[in-house]
Formats: C-alpha cells, sequence, structure tokens
C-alpha cells in the first residue's frame, strides 16, 4: 500500500506478485489494473502488455478487460504477442477486434496471424466480410483508410484464400490461390483432394511451380490425369513438357513417348540425351537420327548409325572427324565384324598418324601384318619402328603366356589321368564268401547265385545282390532310426548305400551290451556301393 500511496507502481506489482497470498486490503488485480492505467496515461503500452500477462494468467475475463481497454485507446495490437488462444480462450468479438486492426493498419500482420491462429477462435464469415470491404474500399479510394500497396493486396488475398479453404468454399480459393500464383494452392489441394477442379487448369499449375504440378500428376491415386492430356496441354511450354515425360518415365511409364522426349532433349537438355539414347529401347532410330543430325550432335549420331546397323557410315563419320582413338573404340564394340576393322584400316591409310596409332592400339584385335603390308610405299610413317617392336613384343608375350597356359594344362589333366586310372581291383576267389548268406561269391554254373550281380562296399563287406535286397527289406532294418539311415547316405552321391552287414553286426553288439548303445561303435558307416 506504501508503494500505491507513492504512486510507485512497478514496485507494488513487484512486491504483490511475490505475495500473492499475504495481501489482505488489495488484489494482485487491483495493483495490476493501477499499474497498467498508469503505463497506458505515459503512452508505454509495450511495457503495459508484458504485464498484462502477469496480472491475467489464467484469468478469462480480466483478459477481456484488457483487449477492451487497449482497444479504446487504439493499440489493440500491442497484445498480439501475449493474448492467449486457449487456457484461456476468450470470447471470439477479442480476436476479432485484433484481427479488424490489423486488417487496416497491418495487412502482412493480418496473414500471419490468420494462418497462425485456429479460424474457430472468431467469426470467419465476418472476416471475410471485413476483408472484401476493405478490398473494395482501397478499389474506390476511401479517404478514411490508408491506400494498400500490391504487396499488401497480395497478403490480403492469400488470407482470404486461406478462410475460402476453410469454409470449403474451395472453388473461390483455388481461384483465387490461382490468381496469385501461390504455391500454396499444392498443398489446399492434396489436403482436401481438389484436383478434380484444376485437372483442367495443368498449366496454370505448371506455371505457379512445375515440380509439385508434376508430383501431384504422377502421385495423385484419386483422379489421374491421362498422360495424353497432359502432354496436349503442355504443348506450347516445351520445357515443362519435357519436365512432366522426364518423371513420368522415371516411373517406368509413358514409354510412347520417347520420340518426343528425344525431340524435347535435344532442343534443350543435349546432357541428357546420350544416355537417354542407351537405355531407351522403343524409338525410331531413323527419326532420333534426323533430329540428332540436324541438330549436328555428332556422338549421337555416331552411336545411333551404329546402333542401326550402319556401322560403315558410322565410322565414315567419325574417321572424318580424324578421331582414330574413337574409331578404335567403335570397332572394339563390334571386335567380331571383320569387315568393319578392315573399313577402318583402309580409312586409316589416308593419314600417317592413324596409321601408327592403328599398330599401337589396336594390336590385340586385328592382324599388325596387314596394316603394314597395306601401308603405301612411298608413304612416310612417323614412328614406324617403334610401333613395329611394340607389336613385336606384344606378340612374343602372348606367345609365353600360351606356352605357360598350355603347359599348366596338361600336368592338370595328366593329374586327373592319374588319379581316374588308380583303382585297385578286388580278387574274388573260392575262398570269399558273401557276408549273409555265407555262399561263396565266386560264379558257379552249379549255385543258384552263379549269375548274380555283385555288391562290394568300400568297409570291406562283399555280398551278393539279392542279399542286400532281401536285408534292405527287412522289417528290423525299415525300423532303424532315421539318424542310424542318415549316417549311411552321401547327399552328393545316389550310389551310396546303406552296408547291410554293418548294420547286422552292430545290431548284435547292442544286443551283447544288453541293450545299452552308449559306447557302441558307429553303427552304419556311408560307403560306396559298387555293382560287379
Amino acid at each position: 500500500m506504501w508503494f500505491l500511496d507513492n504512486n510507485l507502481y512497478v514496485e507494488a506489482m513487484e512486491c504483490a506478485l511475490a505475495h500473492r497470498d499475504a495481501l489482505q486490503n488489495v488484489s494482485v488485480s487491483e495493483v495490476g489494473r493501477q499499474l497498467v492505467e498508469n503505463l497506458i496515461k505515459d503512452g508505454k503500452f509495450d511495457t503495459a502488455a508484458r504485464y498484462v500477462k502477469q496480472i491475467c494468467g489464467w484469468d478469462k475475463e480480466e483478459w477481456e478487460h484488457y483487449v477492451g481497454q487497449f482497444e479504446e485507446h487504439h493499440h489493440v495490437l500491442k497484445l498480439v504477442p501475449v493474448i492467449p488462444t486457449k487456457s484461456p480462450q476468450l470470447e471470439p468479438e477479442c480476436y476479432e477486434v485484433i484481427l479488424t486492426s490489423a486488417l487496416i493498419c497491418k495487412p502482412m500482420l493480418f496473414k500471419k496471424l490468420v494462418h497462425m491462429w485456429n479460424p474457430d477462435l472468431y467469426r470467419v464469415g465476418a472476416i471475410i466480410d471485413k476483408i472484401i470491404k476493405r478490398m473494395h474500399d482501397n478499389l474506390n479510394h476511401d479517404p478514411n483508410q490508408s491506400s494498400l500497396s500490391k504487396e499488401e493486396i497480395t497478403y490480403l488475398y492469400q488470407s482470404l484464400a486461406h478462410l475460402y479453404v476453410y469454409t470449403r468454399n474451395f472453388e473461390r480459393a483455388l481461384e483465387l490461390y490461382l490468381l496469385l500464383k501461390d504455391p500454396a494452392v499444392f498443398n489446399a489441394i492434396k489436403k482436401h483432394r481438389l484436383f478434380g477442379h484444376v485437372k483442367d487448369r495443368i498449366v496454370e499449375l505448371m506455371d505457379i511451380n512445375a515440380d509439385l504440378a508434376v508430383r501431384l500428376l504422377l502421385d495423385d491415386d484419386e483422379e489421374t490425369v491421362p498422360a495424353s492430356t497432359v502432354v496436349t496441354q503442355l504443348s506450347r511450354m516445351p520445357k515443362l513438357q519435357m519436365l512432366y515425360l522426364n518423371r513420368l518415365l522415371s516411373k517406368g511409364e509413358g514409354s510412347d513417348y520417347s520420340d518426343l522426349l528425344i525431340k524435347l532433349y535435344a532442343e534443350y537438355d543435349k546432357d541428357k540425351l546420350m544416355s537417354f539414347l542407351r537405355k531407351a529401347e522403343n524409338y525410331k532410330i531413323d527419326q532420333a537420327l534426323e533430329i540428332c543430325k540436324r541438330h549436328n550432335y555428332i556422338e549421337e549420331v555416331i552411336f545411333l548409325l551404329g546402333k542401326s546397323g550402319d556401322r560403315f557410315e558410322a565410322l565414315d563419320v567419325i574417321m572424318n572427324m580424324g578421331r582414330i582413338e574413337k574409331a578404335i573404340d567403335f570397332c572394339t564394340e563390334h571386335e567380331d565384324d571383320v569387315e568393319l576393322w578392315n573399313r577402318l584400316i583402309e580409312l586409316a591409310m589416308r593419314r600417317p598418324d592413324h596409321i601408327t596409332r592403328l599398330l599401337s592400339s589396336a594390336g590385340s584385335y586385328i592382324n599388325p601384318l596387314e596394316v603394314i603390308q597395306k601401308v603405301p610405299s612411298e608413304m612416310d610413317i612417323p614412328g614406324l619402328r617403334k610401333s613395329v617392336m611394340k607389336v613385336l613384343r606384344d606378340y612374343e608375350l602372348q606367345v609365353g603366356l600360351l606356352g605357360v597356359s598350355q603347359q599348366a594344362i596338361q600336368e592338370d589333366v595328366l593329374t586327373l589321368f592319374e588319379k581316374t586310372l588308380y583303382h585297385p581291383g578286388i580278387l574274388i576267389d573260392t575262398e570269399i564268401r558273401c557276408d549273409i548268406c555265407k555262399e561263396t561269391l565266386r560264379p558257379d554254373p552249379k549255385s543258384r547265385k552263379a549269375s548274380q550281380e555283385l555288391r562290394l562296399f568300400a568297409c570291406g563287406h562283399n555280398l551278393h545282390k539279392s542279399c542286400v535286397e532281401n536285408q534292405l527289406s527287412h522289417e528290423d532294418f525299415k525300423k532303424a532310426t532315421m539318424s542310424d539311415k542318415k549316417l549311411a547316405l552321401n547327399p552328393f552321391d545316389e550310389d551310396f548305400e546303406i552296408c547291410p552287414a554293418c548294420y547286422v553286426q552292430n545290431e548284435q553288439q547292442i544286443e551283447l551290451g544288453n541293450g545299452d548303445d552308449s559306447n557302441a561303435t558307429s553303427p552304419i558307416t556311408p560307403v560306396p556301393m559298387s555293382m560287379i
């Protein structure tokens, strides 16, 4: 109270805020009002606005009081940085007062507030009417209001379009966006699915932002515009037409427009022409060749001539340019074409330096002797001795490499042949018997198994084929565990088979061990089967 009695309002406010709960005869609100009134009286509206936030806090009525007080003194815009839009949310009139003041005095601030504030805070229809009236008054040069600059008019149109979108008056909103060439139109179209409203105005969209327009055309899933329609609409804007076709082909579509794209690349983006000619397949080579010749694009002409099969003409073009290196590279791409190499040799005879270069670069593809034999006897070839020596050294190196390779191959063949021949035989006499039936294995006319095939296993067991088959069909063998059977199988050779004799011996060992097979040896060993 002493601070207030001595007109020390700032100190009084700080004391009240610090001891809010201890105040008895006065409240923070009352102290604040005196402070703000004093600051307003002194014209310190910025300082007053900063204290309003401390004074009002969450009190909606206090905020509305100060909005009215600042409006009365025509400084309501000073509250823009501090006025709350929620917690508390004020009455719509409070926000409309601020918007109206900004509309009249600061159109740029008005646009910012319209885009920043939720339109639910105020009556959108009333604000739209005020914008239209402000534009009308400016058009009629109302002396009571300041005239708007061209930039300020744009701000108001952008704000109006934004509010039209909110009220779902999409046609007017799109008209304003297109009139202003505002890129915000793309966001509005995508967010509210308005592509159907502008599918006939693609040129205008392209004029605003070609890249965004192309994305919209290619990415819209609801109403896809046929490529033919877009290409037709962009016929008078070739650069934009090229951009659209380029993006269309990048999605794997629009291959029917390859010829048109070649023409556009040749006119406006030569750097992409060669790569496109190499990658694309379904274009008219004759038409592309005519375009490249008309623009004197030599590299492209050479490529197209080679692709069309007219390799001789392509080689003539290269040699007429005096580019022997390019000619050699071109022939190397078609190294199997002997006639093409012969044509290169004939053309190289016109210039001595070409002969030298041909001898030093193409020795691995052509016979250097043919080149040398065709050289005119009266022609002076610079560096001929050096070139011939290089050819001879290269030939000597190749012969040496072939000799070493042949020797290595012969040694490998001999090693494999020795491995193949080394296969020790097995003597079958009357002493050797089948390990299952115990009959002799040696053919005996009196034996019923005389003419049977035999199976000799690497484990050392020798069996009759019929004994093997009988044993494999035995019920006990069929019940053998899968793990046991897997041990006898070779995944790389179908001829690997279980040896029945090994299996029988293993079963006998298990029985002698009272069923405990924990110490038994591997029951079945994978061994190869041989048939005699």
